[in-house]
């Protein structure tokens, strides 16, 4: 059993990563200890170096893991490969409601620049396999650098508003609007929206 599956383990990286979360909300993560995280989360330091080399390090994967998690709950099934972007942003805003706290914070003002800058670029390489033979500048249109840029970009900024309004609406619900506006307005735009299906 590894260290990501142990119940007690992952139980303990839960509660440090809640904790620091919740001392986000008034401070900056440089403005935050790591006795401040453990005693949050009610965990001795002796736990927390068990898991972690320092706060630095326990930043970094914590985030690498809240990414990580997200591309497995999206990319199980292999969902793009079936054509399936309705049930892609589905798992998408479902898995990011259910982790609301943390996604509101961290893609917030009060986040870590390095998290968004991630979060963007993990997006951009998905969607990049997405377009797979887009023909791009050589078809007059713009590059894949630059659509995928834009494209992900909106995501996150309508991701960002939901989490800010307080997720008036459903991950189903978003799930339609976020594939509608991506499949009819830059996809068409550049003759992509044949590569996935429009939710029924």
């Amino acid at each position: 059993m590894t260290e990501h599956t142990d119940p007690r383990k992952k139980r303990t990286r839960r509660l440090l990563r809640d904790a620091l979360i919740e001392l986000m909300q008034d401070r900056s993560t440089n403005e935050i200890s790591v006795r401040d995280i453990t005693t949050q989360a009610g965990v001795s330091r002796g736990t927390f170096y068990l898991h972690y080399q320092d706060k630095q390090d326990f930043l970094a994967q914590t985030m690498t893991e809240a990414i990580t998690d997200l591309l497995n709950m999206t990319n199980r099934q292999e969902r793009f490969a079936h054509k399936e972007s309705y049930a892609y942003y589905r798992e998408y805003f479902r898995y990011i409601g259910e982790n609301a706290d943390f996604f509101k914070v961290m893609l917030g003002e009060k986040g870590v620049p390095s998290f968004r800058h991630e979060f963007i670029a993990q997006g951009i390489r998905n969607f990049l396999t997405l377009c797979g033979d887009y023909p791009g500048e050589n078809a007059d249109l713009p590059s894949a650098a630059f659509l995928s840029s834009y494209v992900i970009n909106a995501h996150v900024g309508v991701v960002t508003a939901w989490l800010d309004e307080g997720m008036k609406y459903s991950p189903d619900f978003m799930a339609a609007q976020l594939s509608w506006l991506t499949l009819h307005g830059p996809l068409r735009a550049v003759g992509l929206e044949e590569k996935v299906v429009l939710p029924r």
